[in-house]
C-alpha cells in the first residue's frame, strides 16, 4: 500500500504528458501552413521533437531508459528516467548553443564537416555504450566516472542516477543527425539569430519534446510491474538482460558512426524498418507541411565508392555489427559457462550457437540481399521525376489563387528543357475536382502564359485557378518528360469546409450543354481489378452526332476520381471497343518543338485520327479499388467542350485490395 501514492502521482503524469503529446501534434499537423514566429517556434520545435519517437534516431533509446529505471522502485525508477533524459536533452541543447554561436554564414557551410563531427558523436559513444554493457555482463572491469569528494558515501548511493545521467549525456548525440524535416528548419532559425541564448532553450525544448514519450515508456514500465518484489528478487537477471540490451544497441550506435548513415541505409535494414514503422510516409506528411523535400529518397547509384569514418568501405559494416553482436555471446560462454553443469552448458553454446547463424542470415544475407532486389525493382518502376504543387496563396473562392508545379529529376540535377513532351497537344494537363463531384475545371498552365525556357530548365510552371466554391479539392497534374507519363495529385482546402454533400446519382442518361448522352457498361456488377468497358453515344434532338471533334488530340477525355478523392486518372476514349484496351496509341510521342516546330509536332499527334466522327466513343479500365467514383468526360463539337458526369459503384473484386486506400 505504501507505493500507492506514487503511484497516483505517475498516473496523473503520465496523463499530463499525454495530453502534452497530443496537443503538440494537434498543432504540428493543425495550425496554418505558414512558418510559425516568435512564440510558434518554441511549439513548433517541441511538437516536431514529439514527433521524432518513430524515428530509428530516437526509437532505439527506449531500449535504454526503460530496462535502466526498472526494478529500482518506483520512486528511484522515476529519478533514473528522469536523470538520463536530463542527460539527452543537455546535450541536444548544446547543439542549439554552439549553432547559434556559428552564426548564419557557417551554417551554410558545415554540410560535410557536420555529418562527420556527427559520426564521431556516434562512434565514441557507441565505444563507451558498449564498454558500459559488457561491464554489466561482467566481462571487462569497467566503472562509470564516479565523484571522489567529501561525500562519496552519498554518491554510492546515487549510482544508478549518475549513471543514466552519463550515459543519457553521451547517447544524446544519436539524435543529431535525424533525418527529420524540422531539423535544419529549427537550426537555420538558431543560426540566423545569432542569440546563444535563445539557441541553447529553442533546442533544448526540442530535445525536451524528444524525451517526453520516452519517459511515457519509462513510466510505462515502472507501473507495468504488477509484483515490484519479483523484479527486484531478480534485480540480476534484469542487469543482465540490460547489458546484453545494451550490447545490441551499442554495436548499432559503433557501426553507425564508423560507417555513417549511408551505411544504415546500405544495410537494407533502414528501408525494413521504414517497411514496418512506415516512417517514409509519416515523413512525406511532416515534409509537405513545412514545404521541404521529401526526405529518404535513396537509390543504389549513391552509394557507389561512398565509404565510412577510416574509408572503409560500407558492406563491411553489416559484418562489423555481426561480430559486435556474437562475440560477446562466445565470450560470456568461456568465461561463466564452467560454473554451470554439463547439460546446462551444452544448452547454452548451441542457443549461441543458433543466435548467431539466425543473426548472420538475417543481417548478413538476408536483409541486404531484399534490399538490393527491393531498390533494383524500385528503380525500374520509379519515375524520372518528381512533382509537387504548392499553393502561393491562401485558397479562396471566386477570386484567382496562384500555384506553381515543381519538378525535380530525382537524381537531383536540373530539369532538362528538352525533355518535355507534348501529351495531347499540350505540355501539361491540370484537372480540380470539388469533393462533392459537382465542380470540374481542366486547364494548362501554358494557355495562361508564354512557358519559357527559365521555367523548363528550372522546373517551376505558375498558373492561377479561380475555384467556383468552397470546399475540398482534388488537383490532378500529368506530362510527359523523357517519354514516361508523370501523373500525381493533391488536395486543397478552399475556404471554410462544410458537411459533405455528395449526391449519389446511378443515371446512365443524360443531357449536357444540349446533347443527350447514354451510357452502356459492359456489365453493371463492377469489381475492382478487373477491367470493365464503357460506350458513350450522342445524340441531339433524338439523331445521333456524327460530327464530333477531336479534343486536346482524343476522341475524349476522362477523368475518374473516388468518391473520397484519394484515387485519380486521366485516360482518353476511343472510337472502337477494341482500340479502347490499348488507349497508347493515341498518343504520338514527340520532343517539346522549338524554333516554330510547334504547330508540326501537335498536327503530327491527331494524324492518325478522323476529323469527324460519332455518335460512339468508348473506354475501357480496371478500378483499382472499392468504392464510389465519378467519371468526368470531356468531347467536342462546334468548337464547344461538353462536359459529362456519370457515376458507378464499383464491389470488391479478386484482382486488388478489399477497402479504399489513404490520400497517395
Amino acid at each position: 500500500m505504501q507505493d500507492q501514492e506514487p503511484r497516483k502521482l505517475l498516473v496523473g503524469l503520465i496523463l499530463a504528458l499525454f495530453f502534452i503529446f497530443i496537443t503538440g501534434l494537434v498543432w504540428f499537423f493543425g495550425f496554418s501552413q505558414s512558418s510559425p514566429i516568435g512564440a510558434g517556434w518554441f511549439l513548433f520545435s517541441f511538437a516536431a521533437g514529439l514527433s521524432m519517437i518513430v524515428l530509428p534516431c530516437t526509437l532505439p533509446l527506449a531500449f535504454v531508459i526503460v530496462p535502466l529505471s526498472m526494478g529500482k522502485g518506483v520512486k528511484k525508477g522515476l529519478f533514473i528516467a528522469l536523470a538520463f533524459g536530463l542527460g539527452v536533452s543537455i546535450t541536444l541543447s548544446l547543439y542549439g548553443l554552439i549553432t547559434a554561436a556559428l552564426g548564419e554564414f557557417a551554417i551554410g557551410t558545415l554540410d560535410a564537416p557536420l555529418e562527420t563531427v556527427k559520426n564521431w558523436l556516434y562512434f565514441i559513444a557507441g565505444i563507451f555504450t558498449y564498454l558500459f554493457a559488457l561491464g554489466e555482463l561482467g566481462l571487462i572491469n569497467f566503472r562509470m566516472p564516479t565523484y571522489s569528494g567529501a561525500h562519496p558515501g552519498f554518491i554510492q548511493r546515487q549510482g544508478d542516477i549518475l549513471k543514466a545521467l552519463l550515459l543519457g549525456l553521451f547517447l544524446g548525440n544519436i539524435g543529431v543527425g535525424c533525418p527529420h524535416p524540422a531539423t535544419p528548419l529549427i537550426l537555420t532559425r538558431i543560426a540566423i539569430s545569432g542569440d546563444v541564448f535563445y539557441g541553447w532553450l529553442l533546442f533544448f525544448v526540442h530535445a525536451l519534446g524528444r524525451i517526453t514519450p520516452l519517459l511515457i515508456l519509462a513510466i510505462l514500465g515502472i507501473l507495468g510491474v504488477n509484483a515490484l518484489s519479483w523484479v527486484i528478487s531478480r534485480r540480476e537477471r534484469i542487469e543482465k538482460a540490460t547489458g546484453w540490451a545494451m550490447v545490441f544497441v551499442a554495436g548499432f550506435i559503433l557501426v553507425l558512426g564508423l560507417f555513417s548513415h549511408g551505411w544504415w541505409t546500405y544495410s537494407g535494414s533502414h528501408s525494413l524498418l521504414e517497411s514496418v514503422t512506415q516512417e517514409e510516409r509519416f515523413l512525406g506528411v511532416i515534409s509537405s507541411r513545412l514545404d521541404t523535400a521529401p526526405p529518404h529518397q535513396h537509390g543504389l547509384e549513391e552509394f557507389d565508392g561512398k565509404t565510412g569514418l577510416f574509408g572503409l568501405p560500407l558492406y563491411a559494416g553489416n559484418w562489423v555489427l555481426f561480430l559486435l553482436w556474437v562475440t560477446p555471446l562466445f565470450w560470456y560462454w568461456f568465461k561463466f559457462g564452467g560454473a554451470q553443469p554439463r547439460e546446462r552448458r551444452a544448452l547454452q553454446l548451441w542457443f549461441f550457437v543458433a543466435l548467431s547463424l539466425l543473426l548472420g542470415i538475417t543481417f548478413l544475407y538476408t536483409i541486404p540481399h531484399w534490399f538490393l532486389k527491393h531498390k533494383a525493382l524500385e528503380a525500374v518502376e520509379r519515375p524520372s521525376v518528381l512533382a509537387d504543387i504548392k499553393n502561393l496563396d491562401a485558397p479562396k473562392q471566386k477570386v484567382p489563387i496562384n500555384f506553381e508545379i515543381r519538378i525535380q529529376p530525382s537524381s537531383g540535377a536540373k530539369p532538362d528543357e528538352a525533355a518535355y513532351e507534348y501529351s495531347h497537344e499540350r505540355l501539361m494537363h491540370v484537372v480540380a475536382i470539388h469533393e462533392n463531384l459537382d465542380a470540374f475545371l481542366h486547364f494548362h498552365p501554358e494557355d495562361q502564359m508564354v512557358i519559357t525556357r527559365d521555367m523548363l530548365s528550372g522546373g517551376v510552371f505558375p498558373f492561377a485557378i479561380t475555384f467556383p466554391k468552397a470546399g475540398r479539392y482534388i488537383l490532378a497534374v500529368d506530362f510527359k518528360y523523357k517519354g514516361e507519363e508523370i501523373s500525381f495529385h493533391k488536395t486543397f482546402d478552399v475556404g471554410e469546409r462544410k458537411a459533405g454533400a455528395l449526391k449519389k446519382d446511378f443515371a446512365r442518361k443524360g443531357k449536357f450543354d444540349g446533347l443527350n448522352v447514354e451510357l452502356k457498361i459492359e456489365r453493371e456488377n463492377i469489381r475492382s481489378g478487373e477491367e470493365v468497358g464503357f460506350a458513350y453515344k450522342l445524340f441531339r434532338n433524338g439523331s445521333p452526332v456524327n460530327d464530333l471533334e477531336l479534343y486536346l488530340g482524343a476522341p475524349a477525355h476522362f477523368a475518374i476520381v473516388s468518391a473520397d478523392l484519394s484515387i485519380f486518372n486521366h485516360t482518353h476514349g476511343a472510337l472502337s471497343a477494341e482500340e479502347g484496351e490499348h488507349q497508347g496509341w493515341i498518343i504520338v510521342p514527340q520532343a517539346i518543338a522549338h524554333e516554330g516546330e510547334e504547330e508540326d509536332s501537335r498536327a503530327a499527334s491527331a494524324s492518325a485520327l478522323p476529323e469527324k466522327f460519332g455518335p460512339d466513343v468508348f473506354l475501357n479500365y480496371a478500378f483499382p479499388y472499392p468504392g464510389i467514383y465519378a467519371i468526368f468526360g470531356e468531347f467536342k463539337r462546334g468548337g464547344q467542350v461538353i462536359l459529362t458526369k456519370f457515376m458507378v459503384e464499383v464491389g470488391v473484386g479478386g484482382g486488388s485490395n478489399s477497402q479504399m486506400p489513404g490520400v497517395h
